[in-house]
This record gives structure tokens, sequence and C-alpha cells, in this order.
């Protein structure tokens, strides 16, 4: 069972990223931080591929054109869900 979006919101503020992922299986949910900081599902019970095509194409429209800026990178966090959410350690 995936987290709540509150739960997936309160994990990615607090280690501030803009995404969090949940993989159940070869599954994956994937929720993001829009630009006013407004938490949402992605997607649900995607494969992997599709989740890293959706924060391919959401962080090309973040960038600041026409140079990227660099001092802030978007983070990543990959969970697991066993009875509460916990870094992935690979």
């Amino acid at each position: 069972m995936a987290p709540t979006l509150d739960e997936a919101a309160e994990y990615g503020n607090s280690h501030r990223v803009n995404y969090v992922s949940v993989r159940h299986g070869h599954d994956v949910t994937l929720y993001g931080q829009d630009a006013t900081g407004t938490w949402s599902v992605l997607v649900a019970g995607a494969p992997a591929p599709v989740v890293v095509e959706i924060r391919r194409q959401r962080d090309a429209l973040r960038q600041p054109e026409p140079t990227r800026d660099r001092s802030v990178e978007v983070g990543f966090e990959y969970l697991r869900l066993f009875g509460r959410l916990c870094p992935d350690r690979r």
C-alpha cells in the first residue's frame, strides 16, 4: 500500500526534494511538488521507465531559459514501504 499524499509530501519536504517515488513490486507511484509547493500524485502503479520519463519532462519544464541554473538541483528519493517510509539504501 502506498503512503498517503500527506505522508509523501511530509517526507519530500523534510528531505527538500521535489519528487517522492514509492516502489511496490515492479510498480512505482510518483508524487511531485509543483512550483507553488503543492504536492500531487503524478502517476500511480506505473513501470519505472514511465516514471523516469515523467520526471524528465517535468524537470525540463522547471528549468529557467535560456541557461540552466545549476545552483538548485532537483532531488529524487526512492522509497520502499515496510509499514513506514524509509530511504532506499541501494
